[in-house]
């Protein structure tokens, strides 16, 4: 027998840090609130350790090291970025343990910063996680408002 509609499955993000799951309007710049990069959610980190929500292969760290692109098998790209106007630190603070191309799972360690300085230069570590093409799914539902645990706190829920 034909299957004419395919089966829609579910896939699950983690939170990328300790801390509290915000919505992205709740996000003090535009470009994330208003969600001209696209969908998701973004995190009040407690603490300075960055993990991939899921496994991802990586597609991009850029020199400035305060974002991670991702890829899903599911096909879905993510961005992670750590901190509002962290690009301006031009990679100071920031420690990267991945690479372009790396494939890694669920909860390994991506970025660590360092807190000192992020205060030292009174920034915000506020973090989002973008879904840049998020209208090739079907529904998300997120955790809003809870208190997150890095690598292991159900954070969003998609179907594709």
């Amino acid at each position: 027998m034909l299957k004419l509609f395919k089966a829609s499955k579910e896939h699950v993000l983690v939170a990328v840090c300790d801390g509290t799951v915000i919505p992205m309007e709740e996000v003090p710049d535009p470009v994330f609130s208003e969600k001209m990069m696209g969908e998701g959610i973004a995190f009040l980190p407690k603490g300075n350790r960055f993990v991939a929500p899921a496994d991802v292969t990586i597609k991009f760290v850029p020199e400035t090291k305060h974002a991670i692109g991702m890829t899903l098998d599911s096909g879905m790209g993510m961005i992670m970025h750590i901190g509002l106007d962290t690009v301006h630190l031009k990679g100071h603070g920031f420690t990267v343990f991945c690479k372009e191309g790396q494939k890694v799972k669920k909860g390994d360690l991506l970025v660590e910063v360092s807190e000192e300085l992020m205060q030292r230069e009174d920034v915000s570590l506020i973090t989002p996680l973008v879904i840049v093409d998020h209208e090739d799914f079907g529904s998300f539902k997120c955790n809003l408002g809870s208190e997150a645990k890095a690598g292991e706190t159900q954070v969003v829920i998609y179907s594709r």
